[in-house]
């Protein structure tokens, strides 16, 4: 099974835990403080996720097929699990919490750093850990978890394989790949300006209008990869740039720099670029400011 839950904070020392092996009723009769908050089903088939609230303590106990307990967890807001609470629940399990094996992992999830501890059995029948989430603030959440033989040996197993991951993912590495991911959204988003200017420039207002709050949106932070891909994507840049090219409105400010050429006393055109030309055609409505020159 994968780790059901990152829970966000810790269970004081002395709370009342459910016992691995324990039925729902059972945990809730030695747990009346707690009360029922919602269940979801499990990552594992015929598996029940129940979560549980009271005192500021809130509790996530995993139930496998047969009913019983095979995962908890509990969290509160009063600050970083100490790792000395965990030897004398592991204790209660018969362990010397000294030999158990531990395993550390870290990692980052969008503005967090996730940082886990586990301590396994040596035959990774029993793990009891610590989850620590570091937000953007500095400040340390903590959650406590116990697993059983139905849980542990995949824990094991996952996080294992984590840790030996864990070198090839060097900060230079990331910090490289961050960089181009930089360069490629700034070059993108310069592209898109330019575009948008050219239009503004050409009086293709609707698109430089649309391109504006494409712009705008597709670099908002919580509209997330997918919305950003979807705005400013291939097909939407592409076409942006192949309206941003085609031909101006005649008596656009861009025409008037580039189509008209130099004009005669009363305003009439006295070399144009052939452009203009296509221009009026496609445009016949735009072609007023010359038939009425100023006086």
């Amino acid at each position: 099974m994968k780790q059901i839950m990152l829970v966000v904070i810790l269970a004081a020392a002395t709370s009342t835990f459910a016992r691995l092996g324990d039925t729902q009723k059972e945990f809730e009769q030695a747990n009346p403080n707690f009360k029922y908050v919602g269940e979801s089903p499990g990552n594992e088939p015929n598996t029940m996720v129940r979560q549980y609230a009271g005192d500021g303590t809130v509790a996530q106990i995993i139930f496998g097929a047969d009913g019983k307990v095979i995962m908890e967890a509990y969290s509160d807001l009063s600050g970083k699990f100490p790792e000395s609470s965990l030897v004398p629940v592991a204790k209660s399990y018969g362990y010397d919490f000294s030999a158990l094996e531990k395993i550390s992992i870290s990692g980052h999830w969008k503005d967090l750093v996730l940082h886990r501890d586990f301590w396994f059995s040596p035959d990774h029948k029993f793990c009891i850990g610590i989850g620590d989430v570091v937000m953007n603030d500095s400040k340390i959440t903590s959650t406590m978890t116990v697993a059983g033989e139905q849980v542990a040996p995949t824990l094991y197993q996952n996080s294992a394989k984590k840790r030996s991951d864990e070198p090839a993912k060097m900060p230079t590495t990331m910090s490289e790949h961050n960089q181009i991911q930089l360069a490629i959204t700034v070059t993108v988003a310069l592209i898109w300006l330019v575009c948008i200017i050219v239009c503004f420039l050409k009086w293709k207002t609707w698109t430089a209008i649309f391109g504006t709050i494409g712009l705008i949106v597709g670099n908002l932070p919580t509209t997330g990869t997918h919305l950003h891909y979807l705005i400013m994507g291939p097909a939407t840049s592409l076409a942006l740039i192949v309206v941003a090219i085609r031909l101006a409105k005649p008596v656009s400010w861009w025409a008037k720099w580039f189509y008209w050429g130099p004009l005669g006393p009363n305003r009439e055109v006295l070399s144009p670029s052939p452009k203009l030309a296509r221009a009026l055609a496609r445009f016949p409505e735009e072609g007023v400011d010359f038939q009425k020159p100023a006086v």
